[in-house]
């Protein structure tokens, strides 16, 4: 059975998401308690700062974000470049952008903590690692979904694990019966007439 471009597409989506979403998940969660280790390092430092300032001359935003900027010695991996945020449900004490010329105030990307670094360097070996891997995939879903655009063909290519996600195959309707046909007998009398014809030619 012929696939269309949007069932193809949402079968290498669903087998992306079942693969490498429940990971990602954790990454991130990563991600967002080292920021939060991060904002409570920055917090401890200026904290006897803080304590003398009324609190109309403190900055506070929902978000704290960390700059990573991170390049791997593993020379297979790409370099790294995210802001890894930690929100709040409510403003809290974090720096912000004095310099932007809009009314809204924009969190400051902060740097790693120097007693983070380790521990920011090992998570982000574990996201390019992970990014990797998810890239080859999707590499070769693309490929084989490209050259192979029927279920059963896909089917004959791609691991058992991932039939699954294969749509069912119509169901066969089966050919009908040609009607017999019933051909008359050879008249009795033709015998007699094409002897009689051969008589009265002679």
């Amino acid at each position: 059975m012929k696939l269309s471009y949007s069932e193809i597409s949402s079968m290498r989506h669903k087998i992306i998401t079942d693969l490498y979403g429940t990971k990602e998940k954790r990454l991130k969660e990563r991600k967002v308690a080292l920021a939060r280790q991060n904002r409570d390092l920055w917090l401890e430092k200026y904290a006897p700062i803080i304590a003398q300032l009324p609190p109309e001359m403190i900055t506070r935003h929902k978000d704290y974000q960390v700059d990573i900027d991170y390049t791997s010695p593993n020379s297979e991996y790409k370099k790294l470049e995210e802001t890894w945020t930690y929100s709040a449900d409510d403003p809290i004490i974090n720096p912000v952008d004095a310099n932007n010329t809009s009314s809204y105030l924009y969190p400051v990307q902060s740097p790693v903590h120097d007693r983070l670094e380790t521990v920011v360097n090992q998570l982000c070996e574990d996201i390019l690692a992970l990014k990797k891997e998810r890239d080859a995939m999707e590499d070769y879903l693309r490929e084989t979904t490209e050259k192979n655009k029927g279920s059963l063909l896909l089917k004959k290519v791609w691991p058992e694990v991932f039939h699954k996600y294969l749509p069912p195959e119509p169901a066969r309707t089966p050919r009908k019966a040609k009607p017999k046909v019933v051909n008359p007998d050879v008249p009795d009398f033709l015998k007699v007439r094409l002897t009689t014809n051969l008589l009265e030619d002679n």
